[in-house]
């Protein structure tokens, strides 16, 4: 039997893939922050209606929108403060902001699952998983830069990663969240 998820924690969900697609795609290809700042928006945007929304469960609703609301204000601060530090993307960055993608993709389709009845876990599942990647990503890179001759730029870029690895740790508390609700439904 399906379970209601609100509209509007749907649609922030969309929203914070569509955030994470383009804060990799900053990385990727470096340029304007721009995009980055509109989608933001768009998910607090969602979130505020998440929290207006009025439905059985709003307090579990209000948790997983909180754990997307974060997974979007670090990654975006990521870009913030790559392009305050003047940082360019790389290798790390990059990977990192693509397992944000995946963490932030799987929570929106575990979401989707509810809403239709079927099977949830899986993605639950591999939400956790690319966070945990992220995670690993995090510490090998911040290992990596002790290699790193340029101080400073170490010191910038470590930074970021952290964006990242606590983008993640939102990622994994939003699918937490959902697994708990799972178990009581």
């Amino acid at each position: 039997m399906p379970f209601k998820v609100p509209e509007p924690l749907l649609q922030q969900a969309g929203s914070a893939v569509l955030l994470a697609r383009v804060v990799l795609n900053f990385f990727e290809k470096p340029g304007s922050a721009e995009a980055v700042k509109k989608a933001r928006e768009e998910v607090k945007n969602r979130a505020a209606a998440v929290k207006a929304h009025n439905s059985p469960r709003r307090e579990d609703w209000l948790a997983v929108s909180r754990g997307l609301s974060d997974l979007a204000d670090e990654a975006g601060w990521a870009v913030d403060e790559a392009g305050r530090l003047a940082v360019e993307g790389g290798r790390f960055l990059t990977e990192m902001a693509r397992g944000v993608v995946g963490a932030a993709e799987e929570i929106g389709a575990a979401l989707e699952a509810l809403n239709r009845g079927s099977q949830t876990e899986p993605h639950l599942l591999k939400a956790k998983g690319r966070a945990l990647e992220v995670e690993r990503l995090y510490r090998k890179a911040r290992a990596d830069l002790l290699f790193d001759s340029e101080v400073v730029k170490g010191l910038k870029t470590g930074a970021i990663y952290r964006r990242f690895s606590q983008s993640a740790e939102a990622a994994q508390k939003a699918a937490d969240r959902l697994g708990e609700l799972l178990a009581v439904i």
